[in-house]
C-alpha cells in the first residue's frame, strides 16, 4: 500500500510540473521558442500553413478553423463517422458472407 501511495505522489508531482512547464512554454513565453525543424520541413509543402506561419497569418487561420474544434461540431462528426463505419462494416460482412457461399 505504501508503494502505491508513493507512486501517486510521484504522478501528481510530475503532472503538476508538466502543467507548469506547458503554461510557461505555450502561454507565457511562446515567442521565446522557434517552431523548429518541423516548421522548416513543412514550409515548402504547406507554405504559410498553421505550423510554419508567422504570427499574423497563424492568428487568421486559427480563427478560421476554431469552429471545427467546437465540442458540438466534434460530437456531430463522431456520429457521422460512426454511422459511416457501421454501414461499411455491414457491407463488408455482406460481401464476406456472399464469398463464403
Amino acid at each position: 500500500m505504501e508503494e502505491f501511495t508513493n507512486l501517486r505522489l510521484v504522478q501528481r508531482h510530475l503532472l503538476s510540473s508538466l502543467i507548469l512547464l506547458l503554461r510557461h512554454v505555450l502561454r507565457e513565453n511562446a515567442f521565446s521558442y522557434d517552431k523548429g525543424v518541423l516548421a522548416e520541413i513543412l514550409e515548402p509543402v504547406m507554405e504559410k500553413g498553421l505550423i510554419p506561419a508567422d504570427l499574423d497569418t497563424w492568428k487568421l487561420r486559427r480563427r478560421a478553423i476554431t469552429h471545427a474544434f467546437h465540442a458540438l461540431y466534434l460530437e456531430a462528426m463522431v456520429k457521422v463517422f460512426s454511422n459511416c463505419s457501421e454501414k461499411m462494416i455491414l457491407k463488408s460482412e455482406k460481401l464476406l458472407r456472399e464469398k463464403e457461399v
